[in-house]
């Protein structure tokens, strides 16, 4: 979500710190290229599982993020998510992966603790 730029690169930042590449679609130029076809589609190809982060804004305005969603899942990608608490989670998601919920608003230290988490499933053959 465009809002959540600033989460999604530090996110990013503390991925590229256990060896993990994250992507933000808002730090890749492409002028002239179709977003979705030559942008997004092809990086979900290339990853091994989609983060979400589920904030507010992200509920407020879910079209592109389901849109996401749908083709990590149909391409039978792991989705992770990471969802602010007493934000509903999204119907497509509920009751098909275990998420991780925040008190409040995601913080970086909730990213630091989702990147470790994922480190240690990564290690455990998880991934």
């Amino acid at each position: 979500d465009p809002e959540n730029t600033l989460l999604a690169e530090s996110l990013d930042h503390h991925l590229q710190k256990i060896g993990f590449i994250g992507y933000v679609a808002e730090n890749d130029p492409k002028p002239g290229l179709d977003i979705w076809d030559e942008k997004i589609f092809p990086s979900i190809d290339d990853c091994k599982g989609l983060i979400v982060l589920w904030t507010k804004d992200a509920a407020n305005s879910p079209d592109t993020i389901y849109k996401e969603i749908e083709y990590a899942n149909k391409k039978e990608k792991r989705i992770i998510l990471l969802a602010e608490k007493d934000v509903e989670i999204p119907t497509m998601l509920q009751g098909t992966i275990e998420y991780m919920t925040i008190d409040e608003t995601i913080a970086d230290y909730d990213l630091v603790r989702l990147v470790d988490t994922i480190h240690n499933l990564y290690k455990l053959g998880s991934f």
